[in-house]
């Protein structure tokens, strides 16, 4: 079907429809098309026009596996430091970063977070608390080419557990598509395409 991509009219033009051209990007990436076996395109069987390429199909199977293994590895990992976090907790609110003591779960005035604010307690504490665990995070950003883009905040607290361990490396998947994140070389890889992007860490006092 070769000419299937010029207009029926007059054939001198080309003329591909959204459904074709889905087609067409499943072939090439996947080794194969997904389309429903009912659709059909200008009277053909739309999986009919494009043959099965088993080597690049085999390829893009144990691509999507790999995305499952690193997403699963991903949920575990993230659900230890959770469990870490949790364990930390305790301890965080008895002592401060000096080791000193700071007034027990029960607060500065006999009470505290754990039956509510105690004698004494400042009401800014809490706010506080906040707003510097968001400041722990530093700012990391991809290079969209146009712009720069922050990473989001799960992808840095990744990062930030991988710099702490030693790691060189994060695997993580996005909008279906496993990516490297390489921190020697600065650079986001897309495990499927190869497309490379730089990254860079952006701290508070940094200028564009």
């Amino acid at each position: 079907q070769k000419h299937i991509i010029f207009d029926e009219d007059t054939c001198t033009r080309v003329e591909i429809e959204d459904d074709l051209a889905l087609a067409v990007f499943e072939s090439i990436f996947l080794g194969r098309t997904f389309a429903p076996s009912e659709a059909t395109y200008r009277g053909e069987p739309l999986n009919d026009l494009f043959p099965i390429d088993v080597v690049a199909a085999d390829e893009a199977e144990e691509v999507l596996r790999e995305a499952k293994a690193v997403e699963a590895r991903d949920a575990k990992v993230l659900k230890e430091a959770e469990a870490t976090k949790d364990k930390g907790k305790l301890g965080g609110l008895m002592f401060d970063d000096k080791g000193m003591f700071k007034g027990g779960v029960f607060g500065k005035g006999g009470k505290g977070p754990m039956f509510g604010q105690g004698k004494g307690d400042d009401d800014s504490d809490s706010e506080e608390a906040s707003k510097s665990d968001e400041e722990d995070l530093p700012r990391w950003e991809v290079d969209l080419d146009s712009h720069w883009a922050p990473l989001e905040k799960q992808l840095v607290r990744k990062i930030v557990a991988a710099e702490a361990e030693g790691h060189n490396e994060v695997e993580y998947c996005s909008r279906g598509f496993p990516y490297r994140l390489n921190l020697e070389a600065m650079a986001q890889i897309n495990m499927q395409t190869g497309k490379q992007r730089m990254v860079r860490r952006k701290d508070g006092d940094d200028e564009d």
